[in-house]
């Protein structure tokens, strides 16, 4: 949904609301993060507090079907568990990929400083990568957020978390957006659907598909 239809949806629904309170609050933007987690901003001298009171009157309009949670946009304070391992391992049957709950409940199993921080935790482990992705490799990455940068901070002195065996070395998420590449002419910060620029074969950067390079284009 584009953010200026959301804006004006959301207004028009306070605006016509039985509160008064409702009445007084306006929305001023709305904006997708790189998640793809919509951010709704209220008047500088207004509260998201508020607005979160009457957010079933409006949520419906715009979530068109999905399931959704709202909550108050505080700071978050990202951390980042590496190679922690992605399939259960056992001696009979297949592997199977394990969801990020259990990671969860795992770490929190095995370190106390990770439990003393569950009040605190706004965001449990997700992994960084698809199942698909998942699939192919046998250890990987989580991000988990916490709303307190002394939690964070704590957990990061500790340098690692025991999950599964190994102990698992931490870090700061840096929330960087995915580098996009053309597959026409293999630039960047574009898509293939968007570009103007001439086809480029990735092999050889003549002006030609891939499918049409020919061994004799090499040099």
């Amino acid at each position: 949904m584009e953010p200026a239809l959301i804006v004006d949806t959301i207004n028009s629904t306070l605006a016509n609301s039985q509160s008064l309170k409702a009445k007084h609050i306006k929305v001023v933007a709305a904006t997708y993060n790189n998640q793809d987690n919509l951010i709704i901003s209220t008047c500088a001298d207004q509260r998201a507090l508020d607005l979160l009171q009457y957010v079933e009157t409006f949520l419906p309009l715009i979530s068109q079907g999905h399931n959704t949670s709202t909550l108050e946009d505080k700071q978050w304070f990202k951390i980042q568990v590496d190679r922690v391992s992605t399939h259960s391992m056992s001696n009979f049957g297949p592997r199977t990929i394990l969801m990020a709950e259990t990671v969860h409940d795992e770490l929190t199993a095995c370190n106390p400083a990770y439990t003393l921080a569950a009040d605190h935790i706004v965001s449990p482990p997700k992994w960084m990568q698809t199942k698909e992705e998942l699939n192919d490799t046998l250890r990987s990455s989580l991000v988990s957020a916490v709303d307190n940068e002394d939690t964070a901070k704590e957990l990061l002195h500790g340098n690692s978390l025991a999950a599964f065996a190994p102990y698992c070395p931490l870090c700061t998420y840096q929330d960087r957006p995915p580098v996009k590449q053309c597959k026409k002419c293999w630039g960047l910060d574009h898509m293939a659907d968007k570009c103007k620029s001439t086809t480029r074969c990735w092999l050889c950067t003549g002006e030609h598909k891939e499918e049409d390079h020919t061994p004799e284009q090499d040099c």
